[in-house]
């Protein structure tokens, strides 16, 4: 960590990610270890299922705690903010279960002064513009976090709903979120990917 400040100067976000890797103390521990750092969050210090013990993190810490991108429904969110066990979520909103529903704990985090930083791995076209969307609606979006690398395999078959511009993004005001998916592209990826698929596994998916 004190390399990569002394790398990068103190301007620039330096963000955490420990994979949900550790415990309620391995957690408390590296925090106290990396504060000195500024880091800008510290992202999944343990399993986000663990609820209780990532609000013990979130207490015994500075740090902004994130959590959320490897769970499901807004329950379990809901559950998050009772405990108010992090200061960031970052739902994939596929996973959440869609628009609404992240509109809904959107305003229910930005009751309790927390933010939203969606995460989207899954779609870098439907998802990915539904989430921009959200974003550019709600006013607790911290950011969003998408997989760049992800976009040239879903321009093989749709047209995004959002344009990046470094590190910003504009979202299309066209119908469908901007999405326009050519079918037949779409049907030809999925008959490439089965049939890799079987000669792979011996079956069809």
């Amino acid at each position: 960590m004190a390399t990569v400040r002394a790398a990068i100067g103190p301007d620039m976000h330096l963000m955490v990610d420990m994979d949900a890797k550790g415990d309620e103390a391995s957690g408390v521990a590296f925090a106290g270890m990396i504060a000195p750092f500024a880091p800008y969050w510290l992202e999944e210090p343990l399993d986000g299922a663990a609820i209780n013990a990532l609000a013990a993190v979130s207490r015994a810490t500075p740090l902004r705690v994130v959590t959320g991108e490897r769970q499901f429904g807004l329950p379990h969110f809901e559950c998050v903010l009772r405990a108010r066990a992090a200061q960031i979520l970052n739902p994939d909103i596929a996973g959440l279960g869609g628009i609404l529903d992240m509109l809904d704990l959107a305003h229910m985090a930005d009751a309790q002064g927390v933010a939203v930083s969606p995460h989207c791995w899954n779609s870098m076209t439907v998802a990915a513009s539904a989430m921009m969307h959200v974003c550019a609606a709600i006013p607790n979006a911290e950011m969003a976090e998408i997989y760049p690398e992800y976009l040239a395999h879903g321009a093989r078959f749709a047209s995004v709903g959002f344009r990046l511009n470094g590190a910003n993004a504009t979202v299309s005001c066209a119908p469908g979120l901007g999405v326009d998916v050519d079918v037949p592209a779409l049907q030809a990826c999925t008959a490439v990917f089965k049939q890799s698929d079987l000669e792979r596994t011996g079956v069809w998916v």
